[in-house]
């Protein structure tokens, strides 16, 4: 009984290691990837490196938003996967950027941040895949929207008790 709980767990913490690692359940080979992803300032935006290894190729929809509650206490990123209903997440309405991504292509986008987004802002890129769809989510830390923003975040800064 001992045995069994101790070999369980040690199976579990070496699954949980693996997470971490990028090998979360539902990725497979061929999978269309985010390389590189790195604030602009202009225009303000984020600068998404795509790669798709795969041999078809893949529909993208990437837009910067307000970071979301799940993002907050997920970590810098998390990925989501449908296989059923993909409901309305790949419209153009709902992204800054919607294209086509070729198949063993890699490609740069500019993704270009809302007026409304402020400096820490939450990249989704919506992949469109054969049979599924994923959405991933990460964090980016973009520049300030103008100078005067640095100026009075200096200025609230100055006057805070906390150094």
């Amino acid at each position: 009984m001992v045995l069994s709980i101790a070999g369980l767990l040690l199976v579990l913490c070496g699954v949980a290691a693996l997470v971490p690692l990028g090998l979360r359940a539902g990725d497979q080979p061929g999978d269309a990837l985010l390389l590189h992803v790195e604030p602009r300032t202009a225009p303000r935006g984020a600068a998404v490196t795509v790669t798709n290894p795969g041999g078809a190729p893949v529909l993208l929809g990437m837009s910067l938003r307000a970071p979301s509650a799940r993002l907050r206490l997920e970590g810098s990123a998390y990925v989501r996967i449908r296989t059923g209903s993909i409901r309305s997440e790949l419209l153009a309405d709902k992204h800054a950027w919607v294209g086509v991504l070729g198949a063993d292509e890699t490609r740069t986008y500019v993704v270009p941040a809302d007026a409304r987004v402020r400096e820490r802002a939450e990249l989704v890129a919506v992949i469109g895949q054969q049979r599924r769809l994923r959405a991933i989510h990460r964090l980016v830390v973009l520049s300030p929207r103008s100078g005067l923003d640095a100026r009075s975040r200096g200025a609230r800064d100055a006057r805070s008790s906390l150094i």
